[in-house]
């Protein structure tokens, strides 16, 4: 399904980005744009041929829109943007959502420009990796999970089927639960609340939330929301404007 393709993955060198790039890549992919904050790509991807690697910050449009336009030239398109970049960050609200929310709308809306049909593009799939906290809530994370509520919301919204007619884009969105990365090493959290956290949800390996975003490419929905949670997969269904009338 994803051989001849050509992908890009945002934050592709975290824990769960870098499971998602090797998925992508044993899928036989084309071509595939690592784009990450770090400097150098790491050495289990810098021998493949088929791997550009360009640091790119996820909080900068401007930067965002140029590096999609070199790679789409490169590339001669591409059919697949996936973003993992996220943070957790509970005393500084305005990095939290520029990341996590802010961040997402920009993958999105930018990737479109280039992808929608309706504009010269081919068409395809584009893929935010939310929380389970974006549709749930917990009292030691309130900044992190309103930032990831503004994920499925956006999503939620630019699923429209008409939408997607018109352009020829799908959505999918990924919650995961509790992950075993470095997502939360060297920020600043609740430590209590992230105990409590661990104790009750145990990590699952961030294999599993690429084995996720795998099973949704495959799914015929144009809009669809997944969660990951304790190594199982499955679809959820969120509320729509007439399940509340």
């Amino acid at each position: 399904m994803l051989t001849n393709i050509n992908a890009i993955i945002i934050g592709g060198l975290g824990g769960i980005g870098s499971a998602i790039s090797k998925k992508l890549l044993d899928e036989n992919i084309n071509k595939l744009a690592i784009l990450d904050i770090q400097d150098n790509i790491s050495n289990e991807f810098q021998n493949n041929l088929n791997v550009k690697y360009v640091k790119c910050s996820i909080e900068n449009r401007h930067e965002m829109k140029n590096v999609f336009e070199n790679i789409w030239n490169e590339f001669d398109g591409f059919e697949l943007v996936i973003n993992s970049a996220g943070i957790v960050n509970e005393r500084d609200l305005e990095k939290c959502f520029n990341i996590n929310a802010l961040g997402a709308i920009n993958c999105v809306t930018v990737a479109s420009e280039f992808m929608r049909k309706d504009r010269n593009g081919r068409g395809g799939t584009i893929v935010n990796i939310a929380s389970d906290l974006g549709y749930l809530s917990y009292k030691g994370f309130p900044i992190y999970s309103a930032s990831k509520h503004a994920v499925l919301g956006f999503m939620k919204s630019i699923g429209d089927p008409k939408f997607c007619e018109i352009t020829g884009l799908k959505f999918v969105t990924i919650c995961p639960g509790y992950t075993d990365t470095k997502f939360i090493e060297g920020v600043q959290i609740n430590e209590l609340a992230f105990e409590a956290q661990s104790e009750t949800l145990p990590p699952q390996s961030p294999t599993v939330v690429a084995d996720c975003v795998l099973k949704s490419l495959k799914s015929n929905k144009i809009s669809s929301f997944w969660k990951c949670k304790n190594g199982e997969i499955s679809e959820i269904e969120l509320l729509t404007a007439k399940d509340i009338q």
